[in-house]
This record gives structure tokens, sequence and C-alpha cells, in this order.
């Protein structure tokens, strides 16, 4: 079953000590970061997979180990199961899907946009459907594709062969399904998997509740 967590930091203030639950690889990185507002989602990001990786595999912060593939993209070494995970940040929100197989997920903040991006990034059919919806539908519409064909992209971790191709044709080549989830009126949210069985709702994650258990876990 795949499932999405969310976790809203509007309020959420960089606590120096939440760097103890980080690899020293990671708490050097973000001692170079000098700006709080990219620090907190990344921080909290990579508490959050701590956090879920230790609920799921009942194992202690201190021996999960992860790595990267030659793309890029994040993962759990070493695992005693199957635990996949995909992160994305906009905005005030962070968001994770975790699943037995691959998962990607997107969140977007809808910006305003010009029609040179759209006409850049949407194939040609969505576009012209762009173009053919009311002014209010637009900057939806343009998200909903963005998102879905970003969780696509952060699934398969190296792209897709045909960047511009449609992202529907494409999920049904590929075998491949997503799901949107409802976050806030101005963002959109899609998860995509290899498997159609999406948990139905979001599921919220409290900073300081995640921080007590990863405090807990350094104890076990």
């Amino acid at each position: 079953m795949v499932k999405v967590y969310a976790v809203d930091i509007r309020d959420i203030d960089f606590a120096p000590q939440w760097l103890k639950f980080v690899s020293g690889h990671k708490r050097q990185r973000f001692y170079g970061m000098r700006d709080s507002q990219s620090m907190n989602p990344t921080l909290i990001g990579d508490l959050l997979i701590r956090f879920l990786a230790i609920q799921y595999l009942g194992v202690s912060n201190q021996n999960l180990l992860f790595k990267t593939t030659e793309f890029g993209k994040p993962y759990l070494a070493e695992s005693n199961q199957p635990f996949h995970f995909n992160l994305s940040h906009s905005g005030h929100w962070v968001v994770c899907a975790i699943d037995q197989s691959p998962v990607g997920i997107d969140v977007q903040l809808m910006e305003p946009i010009d029609f040179n991006l759209a006409k850049n990034v949407l194939p040609l059919p969505a576009y012209r459907h762009y173009l053919n919806l009311p002014p209010a539908q637009q900057l939806g519409y343009f998200y909903d594709l963005w998102t879905r064909r970003e969780s696509m992209l952060k699934l398969t971790g190296q792209g897709l062969s045909d960047p511009m191709a449609d992202p529907i044709d494409q999920l049904e080549k590929q075998s491949m399904y997503f799901k949107y989830y409802k976050l806030e009126p101005e963002y959109r949210l899609a998860a995509c998997a290899l498997s159609n069985q999406f948990e139905p709702a979001l599921l919220h994650v409290d900073v300081i509740g995640m921080v007590r258990d990863l405090s807990k876990s350094l104890q076990m």
C-alpha cells in the first residue's frame, strides 16, 4: 500500500539539536547552509524519512544507512525488507511517499506562470487544451500535469526517455499509476507508483512528535 505523509512546517524554526539525528555527511551539509528557508524543508524531509523507516522496519536511527543511485536518487541500503521512498517540498509543506516498490512524489505551490513556460513543458495536445480553458482553470490544470510528470520522473530516478511525452500515455506504457492528494487549495500534490493500491488520504505528521520518537530511537 502506497502511503503519503505530509508535514506542515510554516511555524517550525530550525533547532540545532535536530542535527544529531542525521548522518555526519548530512550534518556538514546543513552546517554549510545559511538560509533557514532552505534548511528547514531539507532537514525536516531527512527527519521524516528516518522517522518512517524506524516505524516500518523496527530499527534504530543509528542503523539506518542511506545511499544514492548513479542518478542521485536516495535509497535505504541494507534494509531487512523492501522500503522505497521519495520526498518533495514546496512552500510550507514537506511530503513523502513510501511503498515496497519504487515511488515518486511531487508537491508544488501554484505560483503564476507565463504562456511560454506552458508551451515549453506541456505536450502539444495538453497545451492546446490549456489554452482553451477558462483563465481561472489554467493554473490548476498546468500544475496537475506538472506534478504528475515530476512524480513519474522521480519514481524512475533517471527521467523519461521522451521528456515531452504525454504523462497519461507514459503511465499506460510503463504500467505506472498515480493519485492526486488534497493538501490546500493553492497546492498540487501527485504520487506515482508501480501499484495502484494507494492510501486514500494524506497522513499528517507532527514535527514535535516526530522528533520525540527519533530521540527515543537514539536510546534503543
